[in-house]
């Protein structure tokens, strides 16, 4: 476990910086993916973040079939440590993958779950849907999130 957890957190970043991006998109892509699918949840939650955080070394195909699938995937997940680090990541994410996203209609989906985080009932998620909020507000053309809701 922990060399995984190594890797994904580590390793793998620094070797995304320095390969070409046909190679990653080839090789490097796909065991980043295994990693978010882990059964170990410390190394999933690593993972996690390091899919979307490599994203910026994807060609926009990838980005469009793989990234925004996952990201609405992981979004609605029920594990309480995939829901923290997705409350953690959201409008990073939404930054990375914004124009992306105009043209699907997950934005919908998104801006929902974003809102639930409010209301959410462990309190780093609600704290993380605080932290997030200007990037969520910052999205050209979005209307403002209603945490009563």
């Amino acid at each position: 476990m922990e060399v995984r957890k190594v890797m994904a957190g580590e390793v793998l970043m620094s070797i995304c910086s320095v390969i070409p991006g046909d190679m990653f998109e080839l090789d490097i892509y796909e065991k980043v993916i295994e990693l978010v699918y882990d059964a170990e949840i410390s190394v999933k939650v690593i993972a996690i973040r390091l899919v979307f955080k490599v994203s910026e070394f994807l060609g926009e195909d990838l980005k469009r079939t793989r990234m925004v699938s996952l990201f609405i995937e992981l979004l609605q997940s029920v594990n309480l440590e995939v829901v923290k680090v997705m409350s953690e990541t959201i409008g990073d994410v939404l930054g990375r993958l914004e124009t992306l996203l105009r043209k699907t209609s997950h934005l919908a989906t998104i801006l929902s779950v974003y809102q639930a985080y409010a209301h959410h009932k462990h309190p780093l998620v609600r704290i993380h849907y605080l932290a997030n909020l200007p990037s969520v507000i910052g999205m050209p053309d979005r209307p403002l999130p209603d945490p009563c809701k």
